[in-house]
């Protein structure tokens, strides 16, 4: 079995990846739903998918001092709440 660690760019001959790929865009299918957060595992990161009209949007924040705004709810989370209490590998 082969490491399919989607931060090693897009892997998309890999399972892990197509499914997450697949569950990604089902979620954008969803009329209602107007944000998609994914918090990396390995890393202090989150990318945030916004719907604007009819398209989506994507942007990613790394790094403990970042701050993830979230208008839709009326709220602003600082990465390091987020990740308290873990620990990354630096290599």
């Amino acid at each position: 079995m082969k490491d399919c660690g989607l931060r090693k760019g897009r892997p998309t001959g890999c399972p892990r990846y197509r499914k997450f790929t697949r569950e990604l865009e089902e979620h954008k299918t969803h009329p209602e739903i107007m944000v998609v957060i994914l918090v990396n595992t390995e890393a202090p990161q989150v990318t945030v998918h916004r719907r604007i009209g009819e398209a989506w949007s994507a942007a990613t924040m790394e790094g403990l001092d970042a701050m993830l705004d979230l208008p839709e709810i009326d709220t602003r989370l600082a990465l390091s709440d987020i990740f308290e209490g873990l620990t990354f590998d630096q290599g």
